[in-house]
């Protein structure tokens, strides 16, 4: 079964007293994106925030070093560098509600 996101959101904010057309919920999501962009961009390392169902998180990650084996027998070896990343995570309590499906 394929959902439509839109009008599942069209019809929870319906549900609210909120009508809005599916060009107006297609806005909401843009905004959201935007929304975790701008706060994860102004966060310091370390810190988070929570944005409904959502937590937004700084964080340093460390350099990564390995060796890629291929099929030849051929070794090439890679690195991933240290870097600052923003990390974007369901908040617990709705990663249990989702258990119960």
């Amino acid at each position: 079964m394929k959902t439509n996101v839109v009008k599942e959101m069209q019809e929870n904010l319906l549900a609210r007293d909120l009508k809005l057309s599916q060009t107006e919920v297609r806005e909401v999501f843009k905004a959201l994106e935007e929304t975790i962009y701008t706060t994860g961009k102004g966060l310091d390392v370390g810190e988070g925030v929570t944005l409904g169902c959502l937590t937004v998180k700084k964080k340093d990650v460390p350099e990564r070093k390995g060796v890629a084996k291929m099929q030849e027998g051929k070794e090439t070896e890679w690195v991933v560098p240290a870097h600052t990343e923003v990390d974007v995570k369901l908040r617990k309590v709705v990663r249990d509600k989702l258990k119960e499906f």
